[in-house]
């Protein structure tokens, strides 16, 4: 996909040292390049957005279906996973790692990253479009449907979770 082409394009820009001097910095002659493509890279994320609204909106059309009882269970599922069990494995995952020697207290940043994987993050719209693509309009729009749920009842616990791991993981707000 072109975001991991792009992110292991500029991990290995990153870490060849002449390659670096000669992107980043004031007095860098391609620093230009290193600018546009900064610029670029900060449409992504409006144009995901723009791009997740028109997916979910023609799955939610094309798959009409009633709210049932299995259905709101299945939706408390899913959001008590992902808002409950999952955040719980990230921090423990943490300790482990805390445990093991790999994270140490300076190591703030990299705390927060393993806990935002784990609390923070919301599904993919991809499994839309892999359902969608494989001809399950009607899988397509029941994924769809979780995921608007899922993301209309990820308002107060991404909230509290992302101060949790901000707090959990030493960076001060």
């Amino acid at each position: 996909s072109p975001p991991v082409t792009a992110s292991a394009a500029g991990l290995a820009a990153g870490s060849i040292a002449p390659v670096r001097a000669a992107l980043i910095g004031a007095n860098a002659p391609l620093r230009f390049i290193f600018s546009s493509l900064r610029s670029i890279g900060g449409a992504a994320l409006p144009a995901a957005v723009i791009v997740l609204g028109g997916a979910l909106s023609r799955a939610l059309r094309e798959g009409e279906e009633k709210i049932t009882l299995s259905n709101v269970l299945q939706a408390l599922r899913v959001i008590f996973s992902r808002f409950v069990i999952v955040p719980v494995c990230a921090l423990g995952a943490l300790r482990g790692f805390e445990r093991l020697g790999l994270l140490t207290a300076q190591d703030s940043m990299a705390r927060m990253i393993v806990l935002m994987t784990g609390c923070a993050m919301p599904s993919p719209i991809i499994y839309v479009a892999m359902l969608r693509i494989a001809g399950q309009a009607k899988g397509a729009g029941r994924a769809a449907k979780m995921l608007a749920v899922q993301y209309m009842m990820a308002l107060v616990p991404m909230a509290l979770s992302l101060s949790w791991v901000l707090r959990a993981s030493g960076i001060a707000i």
